[in-house]
């Protein structure tokens, strides 16, 4: 009789223990759930600034390409302008000196 109490006290024991851990186990996951609702709207926000960063690197991306081209066509008309100023130099010694 003495052995099937000692199991029975032991088997509730078990149980309380269970019960405990069960206990924790929902505590654990309810603040689980809070830290996620607290971080959703700073995920949002990394979102939407992540988006953002996005736009404006493609428009700094496009206002270089606009900058290259102007240097580009620059480049070309100081070409263009110093062989014309060659031209006239190569003009003035040959025919005026």
């Amino acid at each position: 009789m003495q052995v099937q109490e000692d199991q029975m006290e032991s088997r509730v024991r078990d149980v309380e223990q269970v019960e405990r851990q069960m206990s924790d186990l929902s505590q654990m996951m309810q603040r689980l759930a809070l830290m996620v609702h607290e971080q959703e709207a700073m995920v949002e926000r990394i979102d939407s600034t992540t988006e953002q960063s996005l736009l404006n690197l493609e428009k700094g991306r496009m206002e270089i390409e606009k900058y290259h081209e102007s240097v580009t066509s620059n480049r070309n008309l100081g070409i263009k302008v110093f062989m014309i100023f060659v031209m006239f130099f190569v003009f003035y010694v040959v025919f005026l000196v």
